[in-house]
């Protein structure tokens, strides 16, 4: 909370003094009146929007019952008007190979309701594309999907976005990574081999710690850092990099790659991002991986 300038303080000024000061230094106006106004404007005019004026007062009981009625009627028009804008937004939304079976009643009708909330211009587009996605290829997305998506705000969302552009897919795997380090089981030949790469510092690339655990808390990322499984000699293994292809083969036995997985709803809304790759972030990544790993891609 922001403190007034013109807040009362302790201070050592004889009271003398004080009687001293002129009517017109009284009367100035502080640094903090135009913000405080710009404030009360604001609040004025969202309380009005809300259906609830402020400063309410009711002259009967048939008043108060008029003003609830007003405002529930408000609220409804309201929610018409977002599920409409959300359906009108899915039709400009191109599908391939959309299927003609049926969608759930179940889910179209649980949409409807969590939809109809949704007020921010910028997130009743993305509800709009899950709409049409699901309409063309039924069973794309969960109920607990969508009880996710409720919860983003357009900050949330941003945030997902930079994880999409930073995660990548192994080649018959739909559950996209982040892809971080590598891991090297310890031998008798490298036991005191210390020195070794960094990992990828995520926050260079617009993901801090904070947004990360944002994420895990949304329930998009798994909470943990995963390790696969350590990776075949001669093998190569091919993941999805945005619109790149990227092949890493094991130049020694024992190493595997350390990453943090979406869950299954970071899968599924992972399907709404652009898929475009994020350049320095993958350079980076080839970096750190080619101390243990050939690296060949697109």
């Amino acid at each position: 909370m922001k403190i007034d300038a013109s807040s009362p303080r302790v201070s050592t000024t004889h009271p003398a003094d004080v009687q001293k000061k002129s009517a017109t230094e009284k009367s100035e106006p502080t640094a903090s009146a135009a913000p405080t106004t710009t404030a009360k404007t604001k609040i004025h005019q969202l309380s009005a929007k809300l259906g609830v004026p402020s400063h309410m007062t009711f002259a009967s009981t048939t008043d108060k019952a008029k003003a609830i009625a007003n405002r529930n009627r408000r609220r409804e028009e309201q929610k018409l008007m977002n599920l409409s804008a959300i359906l009108d937004l899915a039709l400009d939304v191109v599908i391939a190979d959309a299927t003609a079976e049926a969608i759930d009643p179940d889910w179209l009708y649980a949409f409807a309701d969590l939809a109809e909330n949704i007020y921010s211009p910028d997130m009743q587009e993305l509800w709009g594309k899950i709409f049409a996605v699901e309409i063309s290829r039924p069973g794309s997305f969960s109920l607990k999907t969508l009880e996710t998506l409720r919860r983003l705000t357009q900050k949330d969302a941003k945030i997902f976005t930079t994880a999409c552009r930073l995660s990548s897919k192994r080649m018959g795997d739909p559950i996209p990574r982040i892809i971080t380090d590598y891991h090297q089981r310890k031998t008798l030949s490298n036991w005191f081999i210390t020195k070794r790469s960094l990992p990828v510092n995520l926050a260079n690339y617009g993901l801090s710690y904070p947004s990360l655990l944002t994420l895990i808390d949304l329930g998009l990322i798994v909470s943990n850092e995963i390790e696969s499984a350590e990776f075949p000699l001669n093998k190569s293994v091919t993941f999805r990099c945005g619109d790149k292809n990227v092949n890493i083969k094991a130049k020694r036995s024992g190493v595997a790659l350390a990453y943090y997985k979406f869950t299954t709803v970071g899968a599924e809304l992972s399907m709404l991002a652009k898929r475009h790759e994020h350049a320095e972030y993958l350079e980076d990544m080839k970096n750190v991986l080619s101390r243990v790993f050939i690296i060949n891609g697109e």
